[in-house]
């Protein structure tokens, strides 16, 4: 399995080098891909505002802005953006460039000349890099949009974070019995697991079963909560995009229409 390809991405491919890149770039659409090309990252900032994009494929040569680096400017932007996997092309002349480039921030490198088999593995590892533990239940979140618009799955989904910070803040802070803390745990747990938050749910059971530690069994799980928060903003706004029509409605239980 780990030598399969990607799925099909929109890749922003950002290369100053014309013949280069198109080379490149008919390797991605070779593969499926889709493919937005720009030749600086002005342009490219411009692309990533105006385009979904789910990965990033960049000269490490291209220039950023000011002083500050293109990769720089990528892990500083929006969220959406932010966690972007990016593959940097080398142009092979400088033997120490790509372990720069992957201390500057991209998550893969790949030198020239290179091959469309190499070019999947290096955009497959630059992907695996960025993909953090399954946080989120795919198949939950989709029955929960066939049920609820977007306004109702964010009221939904606040109600559940509410929850957790409600029962587990307080323990955060003072402590608490074990038997109080495991029992927040599971109540925190099951309102994680009903918005398919599935890494959460897990997280805060395990909490609850370390809940002799006191607050100290709590502070893993408060983590993986925060970056939970964040997994479900995303979510609602990846399905906002790629489903238009959802995007637009806003149903309820219990409606017929």
């Amino acid at each position: 399995m780990q030598d399969e390809a990607p799925p099909p991405l929109r890749i922003l491919l950002v290369d100053p080098n014309a013949g280069a890149s198109a080379h490149t770039r008919t390797m991605l659409e070779a593969a499926g891909h889709s493919v937005i090309f720009v030749h600086d990252w002005p342009a490219a900032e411009t692309r990533l505002t105006l385009h979904h994009v789910e990965a990033v494929v960049m000269c490490i040569t291209t220039r950023g802005v000011g002083r500050t680096s293109a990769p720089a400017r990528l892990r500083a932007a929006a969220p959406r953006n932010a966690a972007l996997p990016l593959l940097g092309l080398s142009p092979g002349t400088d033997h120490l460039a790509p372990a720069e480039a992957l201390a500057a921030g991209f998550d893969a490198v790949i030198s020239r000349p290179f091959g469309a088999e190499a070019l999947a593995a290096a955009l497959r590892e630059a992907v695996r890099r960025r993909t953090p533990p399954m946080l989120l239940d795919a198949d939950r979140r989709a029955a929960l949009r066939r049920m609820h618009g977007p306004a109702a799955l964010a009221a939904l989904d606040a109600a559940a974070m509410e929850t957790a910070a409600r029962l587990l803040a307080p323990i955060l802070d003072d402590g608490g019995a074990p038997e109080a803390i495991a029992a927040a745990a599971e109540e925190v747990a099951a309102a994680m697991q009903g918005i398919g938050a599935v890494y959460a749910a897990a997280a805060v059971r395990e909490a609850g079963a370390q809940a002799g530690l006191g607050r100290r069994a709590v502070r893993p799980a408060m983590a993986t909560l925060t970056s939970t928060r964040f997994a479900l903003r995303r979510d609602r706004m990846t399905a906002a995009i790629r489903d238009p029509i959802w995007a637009a409605s806003e149903i309820s239980p219990g409606d017929t229409t």
